[in-house]
């Protein structure tokens, strides 16, 4: 007896067309009303049990190796779901990328930072920076991974502001010592003391810079201030314009709430007028400002923000591409768009972020983290560098943060859109539910679906 996998999703295109995904093997599959108008019916009627007379032979045989329809039972299923999530996590777990710390210092005071707890502790904190000392030590441990097989993906710069005019000499340690061993860099900054860096940049392999920019001018300034009180925008604009320039690529991040909406139209306008478009190495996306670090009236979903880019640009006639509505639709559109094109199953993945695979963060205190949204809190440390002897000790918290895949999330085990959302934010679903061993799906199966639509509408109407 066969019957529907749990893992199927159902979605409706236009031109009575429908399109099935396969949670978890990949499948992505349009189908003309007869055929989904059946397979509903055994969902929701049948109580999922396939009457195999009502398919001709081809479509049931293709159904089947698609993975659309089972012999397995729901319990067999479901502990095959757990089974292929912990084959990704072995293999995954050979892929480091480490996040470094120079400073939780930082320049600015923006309105909406989720680091203001460790603003608060003052000099004690702001006041520090790394040493060369836990440097060596990060790279004496990359050193030994490595010969243990290991590779290492990148490294971040992260802060606080890691590129604080200040910080120089310990980033530009940092990038001799990634130099030495062929590791590719990345920073996110803010942007503003980016002209002392940009030699450094250039000279280096960074495969992205990441800068925020939150409005033209006025609007920009209101939120991402100086810590005096005083706006960035001009000097920010400025280093981006020396950076493309100098041939750096440039990903531009706007962080979107209610009170800054209006100024999506505004920044794709700005951003054609200064010529960025035109360079190879520049590119922008826009994201809401995450829920748990707003207050309630300025709380704006990506979702929203998504029919509020395509509205805008209509409005004036400005010319978007999909990748820049949200991170979350261009990693999604992304994906599904190679799988088609290159007529394989979709990529899937048991976590969200490499922070549930193998990231660490290391900071200017010798504290490791598993995720940056966890720096600078005590009970978040899941090891620390030994001031001894350098090496890296890890504590039962980093067991924690290894095992968090949507296998081990009974939620999530159960869930069609697992392999694509990987459980979500793990940092954020400790922040709402107290645990990262806990589900965080925000509104991901809302935009996987306008997404996973709108791509296969595309491939499907050519």
């Amino acid at each position: 007896m066969y019957r529907l996998s749990g893992y199927n999703i159902y979605l409706e295109m236009k031109n009575q067309k429908y399109l099935l995904v396969q949670g978890m093997y990949g499948s992505f599959d349009v189908v003309d009303e007869t055929i989904y108008s059946l397979l509903i019916f055994c969902r929701d009627e049948n109580n999922g049990i396939v009457n195999e007379d009502k398919f001709d032979d081809d479509t049931l045989k293709s159904l089947k190796k698609r993975g659309y329809i089972t012999e397995l039972s729901q319990e067999e299923e479901h502990e095959k779901f757990k089974k292929i999530s912990k084959i990704i996590s072995e293999k995954k777990n050979n892929d480091l990328s480490l996040t470094i710390i120079p400073t939780y210092n930082c320049n600015f005071r923006c309105e909406y930072c989720f680091e203001k707890k460790i603003q608060e502790h003052g000099a004690k904190i702001l006041g520090c920076t790394m040493t060369p000392d836990i440097v060596d030590a990060v790279f004496d441990y990359i050193d030994k991974i490595k010969n243990e097989g290991k590779n290492i993906h990148d490294i971040c710069f992260f802060g606080g502001e890691p590129f604080l005019k200040n910080n120089y000499e310990i980033v530009e340690y940092v990038c001799q010592k990634a130099a030495e061993r062929d590791i590719p860099l990345s920073c996110i900054t803010n942007g503003f003391d980016f002209e002392n860096y940009v030699d450094l940049v250039k000279n280096h392999n960074f495969t992205s810079v990441q800068i925020t920019v939150d409005g033209v001018g006025e609007a920009h300034d209101k939120r991402r201030f100086l810590a005096g009180g005083k706006g960035s925008f001009d000097k920010i604009a400025a280093n981006i314009d020396l950076a493309l320039k100098n041939g750096i690529k440039i990903m531009l991040r706007t962080n979107v709430n209610r009170k800054n909406v209006s100024e999506i139209k505004k920044l794709i306008t700005y951003y054609c007028e200064k010529g960025w478009v035109n360079y190879s190495n520049f590119n922008y996306y826009f994201k809401a400002t995450h829920k748990c670090y707003e207050v309630l009236e300025n709380q704006y979903s990506d979702l929203e923000l998504m029919g509020a880019i395509i509205t805008a640009c209509r409005e004036k006639g400005i010319k978007y591409e999909r990748k820049h509505l949200n991170s979350q639709y261009y990693l999604i559109s992304d994906s599904i768009r190679n799988t088609i094109t290159k007529h394989t199953f979709a990529s899937i993945n048991n976590v969200y972020c490499r922070a549930g695979s193998n990231m660490i963060v290391v900071d200017p205190f010798n504290n490791i983290y598993a995720c940056w949204d966890s720096a600078g809190e005590e009970q978040k440390i899941i090891g620390k560098i030994d001031d001894d002897t350098g090496e890296f000790v890890f504590n039962d918290n980093y067991k924690k943060w290894s095992e968090r895949n949507v296998g081990n999330i009974d939620k999530c085990s159960k869930c069609p859109y697992a392999f694509f959302c990987g459980g979500g934010c793990a940092a954020h679903a400790n922040l709402i539910n107290g645990s990262i061993l806990s589900e965080f799906c925000d509104e991901f199966q809302g935009i996987f679906d306008n997404v996973a639509v709108d791509v296969c509408s595309e491939f499907a109407n050519q």
